[in-house]
């Protein structure tokens, strides 16, 4: 606390104490792509404004550019309140209280925004991707799709697992899990680094391909059916057999994601009803109509 009886050094030294703290207390949301935590920022001109607290190098940092501030903070109100610098007896409060402080508090603050910065990134983690295949969650898939600001055509691919109730009834739920996370990890293997893969749901995947005409989407699709019918599940010296079907559907850039997905899924449907472990796409009538659509024609 601030009092009367202080000296001039010891009062600009304790408001530059303060002036930090205020700094280091101010809280701020995250951005709108993060979990609605709270952390303490840097708000310091020598410092980007944007900097997150992500690595313990940016953390050391944040402390040393706090305590040298702090200290120059002090030794200007000082002066101020002074009339000017005078010999360093007078000042020595105002540069040895924020070197001795300044160090402890920031670090601390900075620490905690550190640990808040880890768990706010696994938090995001958990909500973007499905937690037993790591690849994206079905909200992520629809929200890149419809977010998507992309003025081209896109194609959805619609993948389902053959005969995957066999492989729980006679196998069990673990070795099921296991056979959805190899089948996962196979697909991702296979696409770019541009689609976005999900897990929509049960044994069901889905994969956005923005700015892809169809013919690129079929070789990938045919790619990913060939890949996995040759990779079956190992499991103790033991193959399990594992084969998708797949519905492809082309998407103009003013149709509902729904629409698109109710056609890719037609598809994967006659992929089933015909012998499954095949790659099927949406009917030919609407492919000439997407053909026909001016955005969608500048895409090919």
């Amino acid at each position: 606390m601030l009092s009367l009886l202080d000296g001039p050094s010891t009062m600009g030294a304790k408001l530059a104490g303060i002036a930090a703290l205020k700094l280091l207390s101010r809280p701020q949301a995250l951005s709108q792509n993060s979990i609605s935590l709270i952390v303490w920022p840097a708000d310091f001109s020598l410092m980007e404004s944007t900097m997150r607290f992500d690595t313990k190098k940016k953390v050391y940092f944040a402390v040393i550019a706090t305590t040298v501030i702090s200290i120059l903070m002090s030794l200007l109100i000082t002066g101020i309140i002074q009339g000017g610098l005078g010999k360093f007896e007078a000042i020595a409060p105002a540069f040895l209280v924020p070197l001795c402080v300044a160090p402890l508090v920031s670090f601390w603050g900075y620490s905690q925004a550190h640990k808040i910065e880890e768990l706010n990134m696994k938090l995001q983690h958990l909500l973007n991707h499905d937690e037993l295949t790591n690849v994206h969650s079905r909200s992520y898939f629809f929200d890149a799709a419809a977010n998507d600001p992309a003025k081209e055509a896109a194609v959805f691919l619609m993948i389902d697992a053959d005969h995957f109730k066999d492989i729980n009834d006679t196998y069990g739920h673990q070795i099921g899990d296991k056979a959805l996370r190899h089948l996962s990890d196979l697909i991702s293997r296979q696409c770019r680094k541009s689609d976005v893969v999900a897990r929509l749901g049960g044994e069901e995947f889905g994969i956005y391909m923005p700015k892809t005409d169809i013919g690129t989407a079929e070789l990938l699709a045919e790619r990913i059916r060939s890949r996995v019918f040759e990779s079956p599940l190992m499991v103790e010296g033991f193959e399990i057999p594992v084969s998708t079907s797949i519905g492809m559907a082309v998407r103009n850039p003013a149709e509902k994601i729904e629409d698109v997905l109710k056609r890719a899924d037609i598809a994967l449907y006659q992929a089933k009803t015909e012998g499954r472990n095949r790659v099927r796409i949406e009917p030919e009538s609407h492919l000439q109509v997407s053909a026909l659509h001016p955005l969608a024609a500048t895409a090919h």
